[in-house]
Protein backbone atom coordinates (compact mmCIF):
# COMPACT_ATOMS: atom_id res chain seq x y z
CA UNK A 1 0.00 0.00 0.00
CA UNK A 2 1.52 3.16 -1.27
CA UNK A 3 1.00 6.02 1.96
CA UNK A 4 1.57 9.53 1.99
CA UNK A 5 1.40 12.52 4.50
CA UNK A 6 0.74 14.91 1.34
CA UNK A 7 -3.38 15.34 0.16
CA UNK A 8 -3.36 15.65 -3.62
CA UNK A 9 -4.19 19.05 -5.11
CA UNK A 10 -6.88 19.53 -7.68
CA UNK A 11 -3.71 19.57 -10.75
CA UNK A 12 -1.23 16.73 -8.84
CA UNK A 13 -4.61 14.37 -9.28
CA UNK A 14 -5.07 15.27 -12.94
CA UNK A 15 -1.64 14.55 -13.10
CA UNK A 16 -1.88 11.24 -11.43
CA UNK A 17 -5.49 10.31 -13.48
CA UNK A 18 -3.72 10.82 -16.82
CA UNK A 19 -0.82 8.55 -15.84
CA UNK A 20 -3.16 5.73 -14.96
CA UNK A 21 -1.83 2.82 -16.75
CA UNK A 22 -2.08 2.26 -20.02
CA UNK A 23 -2.24 -1.09 -22.46
CA UNK A 24 1.08 -2.23 -23.35
CA UNK A 25 1.77 -3.13 -26.77
CA UNK A 26 1.81 -7.29 -26.87
CA UNK A 27 2.07 -9.49 -29.88
CA UNK A 28 -0.04 -11.22 -31.53
CA UNK A 29 -1.88 -14.03 -30.15
CA UNK A 30 -1.06 -17.38 -31.46
CA UNK A 31 -3.45 -20.38 -31.43
CA UNK A 32 -2.60 -21.27 -28.11
CA UNK A 33 -4.03 -20.88 -25.09
CA UNK A 34 -0.82 -20.52 -23.11
CA UNK A 35 -1.16 -18.33 -20.32
CA UNK A 36 1.77 -16.51 -19.24
CA UNK A 37 1.72 -15.12 -15.31
CA UNK A 38 0.97 -11.51 -15.74
CA UNK A 39 3.16 -9.50 -13.59
CA UNK A 40 1.24 -6.07 -12.57
CA UNK A 41 1.57 -3.28 -14.79
CA UNK A 42 4.28 -0.94 -14.35
CA UNK A 43 2.92 1.86 -12.38
CA UNK A 44 4.76 5.20 -11.58
CA UNK A 45 4.25 4.83 -7.85
CA UNK A 46 4.93 8.44 -7.68
CA UNK A 47 1.95 9.47 -9.34
CA UNK A 48 -0.54 7.84 -7.64
CA UNK A 49 -2.52 9.15 -5.07
CA UNK A 50 -2.19 7.39 -1.45
CA UNK A 51 -4.98 5.08 -0.19
CA UNK A 52 -6.45 7.07 2.71
CA UNK A 53 -6.41 5.30 6.19
CA UNK A 54 -9.84 3.10 6.37
CA UNK A 55 -11.07 2.05 10.02
CA UNK A 56 -8.96 -0.12 11.88
CA UNK A 57 -9.98 -3.41 10.21
CA UNK A 58 -11.33 -2.51 7.49
CA UNK A 59 -10.92 -3.98 4.09
CA UNK A 60 -8.58 -2.16 1.72
CA UNK A 61 -9.19 -4.21 -1.07
CA UNK A 62 -13.14 -2.86 -0.72
CA UNK A 63 -13.64 -0.64 -3.75
CA UNK A 64 -17.74 0.02 -1.57
CA UNK A 65 -15.62 0.51 1.82
CA UNK A 66 -13.44 3.56 -0.10
CA UNK A 67 -16.47 4.66 -2.03
CA UNK A 68 -18.76 4.78 1.48
CA UNK A 69 -15.76 6.78 2.71
CA UNK A 70 -15.64 9.23 0.40
CA UNK A 71 -19.41 10.11 0.16
CA UNK A 72 -19.16 10.79 4.20
CA UNK A 73 -16.22 13.39 3.78
CA UNK A 74 -16.80 14.83 0.13
CA UNK A 75 -18.46 18.12 1.54
CA UNK A 76 -15.75 18.79 4.12
CA UNK A 77 -12.68 17.34 2.58
CA UNK A 78 -13.63 16.99 -1.50
CA UNK A 79 -9.51 16.43 -1.40
CA UNK A 80 -9.80 13.16 0.60
CA UNK A 81 -12.78 12.28 -0.81
CA UNK A 82 -11.17 12.38 -4.57
CA UNK A 83 -8.13 9.82 -3.05
CA UNK A 84 -10.84 7.54 -1.89
CA UNK A 85 -12.98 7.80 -5.12
CA UNK A 86 -9.90 7.11 -6.91
CA UNK A 87 -8.94 3.97 -4.80
CA UNK A 88 -12.56 3.24 -5.44
CA UNK A 89 -12.56 3.28 -9.06
CA UNK A 90 -9.19 1.45 -9.76
CA UNK A 91 -10.09 -1.43 -7.84
CA UNK A 92 -13.39 -1.71 -9.31
CA UNK A 93 -13.51 -0.21 -12.60
CA UNK A 94 -16.88 -0.96 -13.60
CA UNK A 95 -18.16 1.41 -10.86
CA UNK A 96 -19.54 4.67 -12.92
CA UNK A 97 -21.04 5.76 -9.08
CA UNK A 98 -16.99 5.52 -7.98
CA UNK A 99 -16.22 7.33 -11.48
CA UNK A 100 -18.91 10.49 -11.38
CA UNK A 101 -17.74 10.60 -7.94
CA UNK A 102 -13.97 11.26 -8.25
CA UNK A 103 -15.07 13.40 -10.94
CA UNK A 104 -16.98 15.26 -8.71
CA UNK A 105 -14.40 15.33 -6.10
CA UNK A 106 -11.88 16.96 -8.26
CA UNK A 107 -14.15 19.70 -9.46
CA UNK A 108 -15.00 20.53 -5.99
CA UNK A 109 -11.30 20.89 -4.85
CA UNK A 110 -10.16 23.45 -7.44
CA UNK A 111 -9.13 27.02 -6.60
CA UNK A 112 -11.49 29.30 -8.42
CA UNK A 113 -8.71 29.94 -10.63
CA UNK A 114 -8.19 26.43 -11.54
CA UNK A 115 -11.66 25.87 -12.70
CA UNK A 116 -12.30 28.92 -14.48
CA UNK A 117 -9.26 27.72 -16.57
CA UNK A 118 -11.01 24.35 -16.89
CA UNK A 119 -14.46 25.83 -18.13
CA UNK A 120 -12.70 28.68 -20.25
CA UNK A 121 -10.86 25.54 -21.94
CA UNK A 122 -13.82 23.82 -22.23
CA UNK A 123 -15.87 26.03 -23.82
CA UNK A 124 -13.01 26.48 -26.37
CA UNK A 125 -13.01 23.16 -26.87
CA UNK A 126 -9.28 23.57 -26.48
CA UNK A 127 -6.75 20.14 -25.55
CA UNK A 128 -5.90 20.45 -22.15
CA UNK A 129 -5.10 18.35 -19.08
CA UNK A 130 -8.61 19.13 -17.93
CA UNK A 131 -9.44 16.98 -21.48
CA UNK A 132 -8.75 13.72 -18.07
CA UNK A 133 -11.88 15.38 -16.85
CA UNK A 134 -14.15 15.61 -19.18
CA UNK A 135 -13.04 12.29 -19.66
CA UNK A 136 -13.73 11.19 -16.20
CA UNK A 137 -17.54 12.72 -16.22
CA UNK A 138 -18.18 11.21 -20.55
CA UNK A 139 -16.72 7.61 -18.88
CA UNK A 140 -19.23 7.69 -15.67
CA UNK A 141 -21.83 8.24 -18.07
CA UNK A 142 -21.42 6.03 -20.72
CA UNK A 143 -20.63 2.62 -18.16
CA UNK A 144 -23.81 4.25 -16.02
CA UNK A 145 -26.40 6.61 -17.55
CA UNK A 146 -28.22 6.06 -13.84
CA UNK A 147 -25.26 6.88 -12.04
CA UNK A 148 -26.64 8.37 -8.49
CA UNK A 149 -25.68 12.09 -9.01
CA UNK A 150 -25.95 13.21 -5.60
CA UNK A 151 -23.16 16.28 -6.00
CA UNK A 152 -24.36 17.95 -9.22
CA UNK A 153 -26.08 20.59 -7.24
CA UNK A 154 -23.29 21.75 -5.61
CA UNK A 155 -21.33 21.35 -8.52
CA UNK A 156 -23.81 23.83 -10.77
CA UNK A 157 -23.82 26.00 -7.35
CA UNK A 158 -19.74 26.14 -7.77
CA UNK A 159 -19.45 26.46 -11.84
CA UNK A 160 -22.16 29.14 -11.72
CA UNK A 161 -21.01 31.20 -8.84
CA UNK A 162 -16.81 31.19 -10.47
CA UNK A 163 -18.35 32.34 -13.93
CA UNK A 164 -20.61 35.07 -12.41
CA UNK A 165 -17.57 36.46 -10.75
CA UNK A 166 -15.69 36.01 -14.09
CA UNK A 167 -18.20 37.49 -16.19
CA UNK A 168 -19.01 40.40 -13.63
CA UNK A 169 -16.16 41.01 -11.26
CA UNK A 170 -17.45 44.22 -9.87
CA UNK A 171 -20.50 42.17 -8.96
CA UNK A 172 -21.64 42.37 -5.17
CA UNK A 173 -22.04 39.10 -3.70
CA UNK A 174 -25.80 39.95 -3.08
CA UNK A 175 -25.86 40.31 -6.66
CA UNK A 176 -23.47 36.86 -7.08
CA UNK A 177 -26.53 35.26 -4.85
CA UNK A 178 -29.55 36.51 -6.18
CA UNK A 179 -28.89 35.06 -10.14
CA UNK A 180 -27.78 31.87 -8.54
CA UNK A 181 -30.63 31.19 -6.74
CA UNK A 182 -32.91 32.58 -10.16
CA UNK A 183 -30.54 29.81 -11.88
CA UNK A 184 -31.04 26.85 -9.54
CA UNK A 185 -34.60 27.95 -8.16
CA UNK A 186 -35.92 26.61 -4.56
CA UNK A 187 -37.57 23.98 -5.42
CA UNK A 188 -35.34 22.69 -8.11
CA UNK A 189 -32.95 22.72 -5.97
CA UNK A 190 -34.86 20.92 -2.94
CA UNK A 191 -35.83 18.22 -5.63
CA UNK A 192 -32.49 17.79 -6.54
CA UNK A 193 -31.76 17.34 -2.43
CA UNK A 194 -35.06 14.83 -2.28
CA UNK A 195 -33.40 12.63 -4.75
CA UNK A 196 -30.00 12.60 -3.36
CA UNK A 197 -31.84 11.21 0.13
CA UNK A 198 -33.48 8.53 -1.72
CA UNK A 199 -37.13 10.39 -0.96
CA UNK A 200 -37.82 9.59 -4.98
CA UNK A 201 -41.45 10.05 -5.21
CA UNK A 202 -41.18 13.13 -3.35
CA UNK A 203 -38.72 14.47 -5.95
CA UNK A 204 -40.53 13.34 -8.77
CA UNK A 205 -43.55 15.58 -7.15
CA UNK A 206 -41.11 18.27 -6.99
CA UNK A 207 -40.10 18.31 -10.59
CA UNK A 208 -42.86 18.12 -11.68
CA UNK A 209 -44.20 20.99 -9.80
CA UNK A 210 -40.98 23.07 -11.14
CA UNK A 211 -41.20 22.10 -14.65
CA UNK A 212 -45.14 23.05 -14.33
CA UNK A 213 -43.14 26.87 -14.09
CA UNK A 214 -40.93 26.48 -16.82
CA UNK A 215 -42.24 28.30 -19.35
CA UNK A 216 -43.50 31.56 -16.89
CA UNK A 217 -41.74 31.02 -13.61
CA UNK A 218 -42.95 33.06 -10.26
CA UNK A 219 -39.22 34.68 -10.44
CA UNK A 220 -38.87 34.99 -13.95
CA UNK A 221 -38.05 38.63 -14.56
CA UNK A 222 -37.61 40.74 -18.32
CA UNK A 223 -34.14 41.74 -16.59
CA UNK A 224 -33.37 38.09 -16.27
CA UNK A 225 -29.59 37.39 -17.56
CA UNK A 226 -29.15 35.33 -20.99
CA UNK A 227 -27.16 32.87 -18.77
CA UNK A 228 -29.80 32.68 -16.25
CA UNK A 229 -32.51 32.09 -19.36
CA UNK A 230 -29.91 29.36 -20.88
CA UNK A 231 -29.65 27.66 -17.53
CA UNK A 232 -33.23 27.18 -16.86
CA UNK A 233 -33.52 25.90 -20.37
CA UNK A 234 -30.99 23.53 -19.96
CA UNK A 235 -32.22 22.54 -16.19
CA UNK A 236 -35.40 21.83 -17.37
CA UNK A 237 -33.97 19.24 -19.99
CA UNK A 238 -32.48 17.81 -17.08
CA UNK A 239 -35.09 17.33 -14.76
CA UNK A 240 -37.21 15.39 -17.45
CA UNK A 241 -33.93 13.49 -17.48
CA UNK A 242 -34.02 13.00 -13.65
CA UNK A 243 -37.15 12.15 -13.86
CA UNK A 244 -36.93 9.51 -16.24
CA UNK A 245 -33.93 8.10 -13.73
CA UNK A 246 -35.98 7.97 -11.18
CA UNK A 247 -38.93 6.19 -13.05
CA UNK A 248 -36.33 3.92 -13.81
CA UNK A 249 -34.82 3.27 -10.42
CA UNK A 250 -38.73 2.53 -9.09
CA UNK A 251 -39.04 0.36 -11.61
CA UNK A 252 -41.99 2.17 -14.07
CA UNK A 253 -40.31 2.03 -17.60
CA UNK A 254 -43.37 3.64 -19.24
CA UNK A 255 -42.78 7.06 -17.56
CA UNK A 256 -38.95 6.68 -17.71
CA UNK A 257 -39.41 6.62 -21.65
CA UNK A 258 -42.02 9.32 -21.85
CA UNK A 259 -39.56 11.53 -19.64
CA UNK A 260 -36.60 10.68 -21.75
CA UNK A 261 -38.03 11.13 -24.82
CA UNK A 262 -39.27 14.80 -23.32
CA UNK A 263 -35.44 15.47 -22.70
CA UNK A 264 -34.61 14.01 -26.05
CA UNK A 265 -36.98 16.63 -27.55
CA UNK A 266 -35.72 19.18 -25.18
CA UNK A 267 -32.51 18.59 -27.00
CA UNK A 268 -33.54 18.76 -29.86
CA UNK A 269 -34.38 22.22 -29.64
CA UNK A 270 -31.45 23.23 -27.69
CA UNK A 271 -28.77 25.00 -28.91
CA UNK A 272 -26.08 22.46 -29.15
CA UNK A 273 -23.17 25.04 -29.54
CA UNK A 274 -24.05 26.64 -26.11
CA UNK A 275 -22.58 23.51 -23.87
CA UNK A 276 -23.87 24.09 -19.97
CA UNK A 277 -21.55 22.03 -17.51
CA UNK A 278 -23.89 19.00 -17.15
CA UNK A 279 -24.32 18.75 -21.07
CA UNK A 280 -25.10 14.77 -21.90
CA UNK A 281 -24.99 14.07 -25.51
CA UNK A 282 -27.44 12.87 -27.64
CA UNK A 283 -26.03 9.49 -27.39
CA UNK A 284 -25.99 9.49 -23.42
CA UNK A 285 -29.68 10.03 -23.16
CA UNK A 286 -30.42 7.70 -26.22
CA UNK A 287 -28.34 4.87 -24.45
CA UNK A 288 -30.31 5.93 -21.16
CA UNK A 289 -33.15 5.44 -23.50
CA UNK A 290 -32.43 1.63 -24.72
CA UNK A 291 -31.65 0.33 -21.49
CA UNK A 292 -35.38 1.56 -20.38
CA UNK A 293 -36.51 -0.55 -23.57
CA UNK A 294 -34.31 -3.36 -22.71
CA UNK A 295 -35.28 -3.63 -19.12
CA UNK A 296 -39.04 -3.35 -20.36
CA UNK A 297 -38.33 -6.42 -22.92
CA UNK A 298 -39.07 -4.04 -25.15
CA UNK A 299 -36.07 -5.45 -27.49
CA UNK A 300 -36.57 -3.95 -31.24
CA UNK A 301 -37.54 -0.39 -29.54
CA UNK A 302 -33.52 -0.75 -27.34
CA UNK A 303 -32.03 -1.87 -30.53
CA UNK A 304 -33.58 0.82 -32.21
CA UNK A 305 -32.40 3.68 -29.30
CA UNK A 306 -28.73 1.91 -29.72
CA UNK A 307 -28.24 2.04 -32.78
CA UNK A 308 -29.69 6.02 -32.83
CA UNK A 309 -27.27 6.57 -30.13
CA UNK A 310 -24.39 5.05 -32.57
CA UNK A 311 -26.12 7.26 -35.69
CA UNK A 312 -25.67 10.28 -32.95
CA UNK A 313 -21.67 9.37 -32.50
CA UNK A 314 -20.25 6.62 -34.51
CA UNK A 315 -17.56 6.47 -31.40
CA UNK A 316 -19.59 5.84 -28.74
CA UNK A 317 -18.66 2.56 -27.70
CA UNK A 318 -21.57 1.52 -24.87
CA UNK A 319 -24.10 1.26 -27.47
CA UNK A 320 -22.03 -1.88 -28.80
CA UNK A 321 -22.05 -3.27 -25.49
CA UNK A 322 -25.72 -2.96 -24.99
CA UNK A 323 -25.68 -4.54 -28.68
CA UNK A 324 -23.71 -7.19 -27.67
CA UNK A 325 -26.04 -8.34 -24.50
CA UNK A 326 -28.99 -8.29 -26.52
CA UNK A 327 -26.86 -10.67 -28.92
CA UNK A 328 -26.08 -12.47 -26.43
CA UNK A 329 -29.70 -13.09 -25.02
CA UNK A 330 -30.57 -14.64 -28.10
CA UNK A 331 -27.65 -16.69 -28.55
CA UNK A 332 -25.92 -15.24 -31.95
CA UNK A 333 -22.50 -15.96 -30.51
CA UNK A 334 -21.03 -14.31 -33.36
CA UNK A 335 -23.34 -11.14 -33.47
CA UNK A 336 -22.21 -10.64 -30.00
CA UNK A 337 -18.42 -11.04 -30.24
CA UNK A 338 -18.25 -8.94 -33.29
CA UNK A 339 -20.20 -5.61 -30.92
CA UNK A 340 -17.86 -6.29 -28.48
CA UNK A 341 -14.69 -6.43 -30.70
CA UNK A 342 -15.91 -2.78 -31.67
CA UNK A 343 -16.53 -2.02 -28.74
CA UNK A 344 -12.66 -3.04 -27.58
CA UNK A 345 -11.71 -0.65 -31.03
CA UNK A 346 -13.43 2.48 -29.89
CA UNK A 347 -12.60 2.08 -26.36
CA UNK A 348 -9.19 -0.04 -25.97
CA UNK A 349 -8.29 1.25 -22.70
CA UNK A 350 -11.06 0.06 -20.45
CA UNK A 351 -10.16 -2.91 -18.21
CA UNK A 352 -14.18 -3.50 -18.00
CA UNK A 353 -15.08 -3.57 -21.95
CA UNK A 354 -11.73 -5.99 -22.40
CA UNK A 355 -12.78 -8.24 -19.62
CA UNK A 356 -16.08 -8.66 -21.35
CA UNK A 357 -14.95 -9.30 -24.32
CA UNK A 358 -12.82 -11.74 -22.42
CA UNK A 359 -15.52 -13.68 -21.21
CA UNK A 360 -17.39 -13.98 -23.85
CA UNK A 361 -14.34 -15.63 -26.27
CA UNK A 362 -14.28 -18.19 -23.49
CA UNK A 363 -17.90 -19.00 -23.98
CA UNK A 364 -17.17 -19.55 -27.57
CA UNK A 365 -14.63 -21.70 -26.26
CA UNK A 366 -11.40 -19.59 -27.78
CA UNK A 367 -9.31 -19.17 -24.28
CA UNK A 368 -6.07 -17.99 -26.25
CA UNK A 369 -7.46 -14.70 -27.41
CA UNK A 370 -9.93 -14.65 -24.53
CA UNK A 371 -6.60 -15.02 -22.74
CA UNK A 372 -4.31 -12.05 -24.62
CA UNK A 373 -7.24 -9.95 -23.51
CA UNK A 374 -7.24 -10.65 -20.29
CA UNK A 375 -3.70 -9.78 -19.98
CA UNK A 376 -4.18 -6.58 -21.70
CA UNK A 377 -7.34 -5.78 -19.47
CA UNK A 378 -4.62 -6.71 -16.44
CA UNK A 379 -2.17 -3.81 -17.45
CA UNK A 380 -4.45 -1.68 -17.84
CA UNK A 381 -5.49 -2.06 -13.82
CA UNK A 382 -3.90 -4.59 -11.75
CA UNK A 383 -6.14 -4.17 -9.11
CA UNK A 384 -9.01 -5.13 -11.02
CA UNK A 385 -9.26 -9.31 -9.21
CA UNK A 386 -12.28 -10.11 -12.08
CA UNK A 387 -9.42 -10.39 -14.95
CA UNK A 388 -6.51 -12.53 -12.76
CA UNK A 389 -9.21 -15.14 -11.87
CA UNK A 390 -10.82 -15.53 -14.91
CA UNK A 391 -7.34 -15.63 -16.45
CA UNK A 392 -6.37 -18.56 -13.42
CA UNK A 393 -9.44 -20.36 -14.37
CA UNK A 394 -8.31 -20.42 -18.25
CA UNK A 395 -4.91 -21.69 -17.39
CA UNK A 396 -6.31 -24.08 -15.01
CA UNK A 397 -8.87 -25.61 -17.03
CA UNK A 398 -5.19 -26.00 -19.81
CA UNK A 399 -3.39 -27.38 -17.71
CA UNK A 400 -0.87 -24.95 -16.89
CA UNK A 401 -0.55 -25.13 -13.10
CA UNK A 402 2.32 -22.74 -12.48
CA UNK A 403 0.24 -19.95 -14.60
CA UNK A 404 -2.70 -21.34 -12.47
CA UNK A 405 -1.16 -20.96 -9.47
CA UNK A 406 0.02 -17.08 -9.85
CA UNK A 407 -3.28 -15.86 -10.78
CA UNK A 408 -5.18 -17.19 -8.00
CA UNK A 409 -2.21 -16.11 -5.97
CA UNK A 410 -2.64 -12.22 -7.31
CA UNK A 411 -6.50 -12.42 -6.81
CA UNK A 412 -6.69 -13.44 -3.88
CA UNK A 413 -4.49 -10.55 -2.81
CA UNK A 414 -6.55 -7.70 -4.91
CA UNK A 415 -10.02 -9.32 -3.85
CA UNK A 416 -12.37 -8.24 -1.38
CA UNK A 417 -12.34 -9.98 1.33
CA UNK A 418 -16.51 -9.84 1.11
CA UNK A 419 -16.23 -11.67 -2.79
CA UNK A 420 -18.16 -14.93 -3.02
CA UNK A 421 -15.09 -16.23 -5.30
CA UNK A 422 -12.49 -16.02 -2.39
CA UNK A 423 -12.95 -18.98 -0.74
CA UNK A 424 -13.38 -21.04 -3.60
CA UNK A 425 -9.91 -19.49 -5.27
CA UNK A 426 -8.25 -20.23 -1.76
CA UNK A 427 -9.27 -23.65 -2.08
CA UNK A 428 -8.12 -24.46 -5.57
CA UNK A 429 -4.63 -22.27 -4.82
CA UNK A 430 -4.31 -24.89 -2.11
CA UNK A 431 -4.89 -28.07 -4.02
CA UNK A 432 -2.66 -26.79 -7.25
CA UNK A 433 -0.19 -26.09 -4.57
CA UNK A 434 0.30 -29.04 -3.15
CA UNK A 435 -0.03 -30.93 -6.41
CA UNK A 436 3.12 -28.51 -7.43
CA UNK A 437 5.14 -29.44 -4.21
CA UNK A 438 4.06 -33.44 -4.36
CA UNK A 439 5.85 -33.30 -8.29
CA UNK A 440 8.85 -31.18 -7.88
CA UNK A 441 10.31 -30.32 -11.65
CA UNK A 442 12.90 -32.79 -12.45
CA UNK A 443 16.27 -31.62 -12.67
Amino acid sequence: MIRSSRAMTAGALLVALAAMPVQAQHPAPDSSARVTASPAAAVDTALIPARPSLRLGADTNSAQGYFEYGMAIAKRNPEEAARAFYWAYRIDPSSGDALYALHAATVLQMSEKELQSYLNLAKKKRLSKYVVLDSMEYRAYAMNPYVFATFDPELLRRVLETQMWYEHPHATPWEVGMNISAIMGGEANFAWLQYSQNHLPEALATYAKVLADTTKPRWAKARDSLLIRKHRQALAMEMHAQRAKIFYLLDDMDSAATEMNTALEGMREHDEKEQTFFYRSKAMYLQALGMIYQRANKVDSAREAYGRALVEDLSFYAAHTHLAQLDLARHDTAGTLAEMDLAVQLNPNDPVVRYNYAAILVHAKRDGDAAAQLKKAIALDPYYGAPHLLLALIADVEQYTEDAVSEYTTFIAVASKKDEKLLVAKARLKELSATIASNPPKQ
